[in-house]
């Protein structure tokens, strides 16, 4: 199970981040900026050192890149929300993800998936909650407010996403974010019946075996007896 929720994980964030960039491509971009971070960030690896002026260069392009592209970041945010909270509400527990892995998302209590319980795990895994309160904060704040107050939100972010990742590894494939939603992954019904039908026939067999073992020895038994 573990490994076909960290599967079903790197399919979907594959499939959002290709949607995305789609998207991105009918919105004006500040590719000259880009291209300058995307530089300064190359040659600071290839230096092999980090200055407190570079982190503050980087700091600062990103947040005119960021202003630049409120809409493209709302859009991406919404495209996040639809994917992993409200796709799976309408289409029984399933991302594409899951549809690949064949697993599917219920709810812990046994009722019908709510979109409150997906919006709650979604919020801990995929963060779209802090990337709208990103957008917010770089509408209302002056540049150095926002990157005082982001800079930790950003770290709270990269925590949970960790703690949630590791959750399932070894908590029995129950993450943080199922916790929290109320919820739990399990195999999807056709799988588990194959799964189930396996093991009976597994059984079965083995079953069928050790009958055949006792019917010979009966026999041998009975012949030397006879002899």
């Amino acid at each position: 199970m573990v490994l076909r929720r960290i599967g079903a994980y790197i399919i979907d964030i594959i499939i959002v981040f290709m949607v995305v960039t789609v998207v991105g491509g009918f919105f004006p971009r500040d590719r000259e900026l880009e291209n300058d971070l995307s530089s300064r960030i190359t040659e600071m690896i290839q230096i092999g050192s980090v200055s407190d002026e570079d982190l503050d260069e980087i700091a600062s392009t990103t947040y005119e890149i960021s202003k630049k592209e409120v809409g493209f970041s709302i859009i991406s945010i919404i495209i996040f929300y639809l994917y992993f909270a409200v796709l799976p509400v309408y289409n029984n527990g399933k991302t594409l993800g899951k549809m690949v892995t064949k697993t599917r998302i219920k709810s812990s209590a046994g009722d019908n998936l709510s979109l409150w319980q997906t919006s709650v795990r979604g919020m801990f895994i995929y963060q779209y909650l802090f990337d709208l309160i990103s957008v917010i904060l770089i509408v209302i704040l002056s540049k150095s407010a926002y990157l005082n107050i982001t800079s930790p939100l950003s770290n709270i972010q990269s925590i949970l996403l960790i703690v949630c990742l590791l959750s399932i590894i070894f908590n029995n494939g129950i993450g943080l974010h199922d916790v929290c939603g109320k919820t739990v992954v399990v195999l999807d019904a056709e799988d588990e019946e194959e799964t189930n039908a396996s093991k009976w026939k597994g059984k079965k067999s083995e079953t069928t075996k050790k009958s055949t073992i006792n019917s010979d020895r009966i026999k041998n038994h009975t012949k030397r007896k006879g002899e």
